[in-house]
């Protein structure tokens, strides 16, 4: 099926052939698991078909936010909707510069990260332990 074809449908009926499309492709790679399928390469058409189909569909939604957008009663909810979202994103941050010094250290104490874990100890190079040997043997030596 060509995608002029896909335009053409409504968005239930591209739902139903992509569920459609998805049926056949499991019940073919069912087939091919058993090794009886005819036609190997119809999996990979079935692919592009659902990928047509998903393309479609994904074409549609976009247009129909535009067209959603592109009215000027939305563009006037999307305006007002910013609008409250600006005022409070400038008080945040009006309110530290305005705060006491003493408010302002206790408030960059509270953001500090926590204290990170140190690190784990690594293991003693190979060479170090005949060094540990030798310290012995000497100071067993010295008595």
């Amino acid at each position: 099926m060509k995608a002029t074809e896909l335009r053409d449908m409504k968005p239930l009926e591209l739902n139903k052939k992509l569920s459609e499309l998805k049926q056949e492709l499991f019940n073919l790679r069912f087939q091919h698991a058993i090794n009886q399928l005819d036609n190997p390469q119809r999996i990979v058409v079935v692919r592009r078909e659902i990928a047509r189909v998903k393309t479609v569909m994904h074409e549609l939604h976009l247009t129909e936010t535009v067209v959603k957008v592109d009215t000027p009663a939305a563009a006037a909810k999307e305006a007002d909707a910013e609008k409250p979202a600006k005022k409070a994103a400038a008080k945040k941050p009006a309110a530290k510069k305005d705060a006491p010094a003493g408010e302002a250290a206790e408030a960059k104490a509270e953001k500090k990260p926590a204290a990170k874990k140190p690190a784990a100890k690594k293991a003693a190079p190979k060479a170090d332990k005949p060094a540990a040997k030798e310290t012995v043997k000497e100071e067993e030596a010295a008595e």
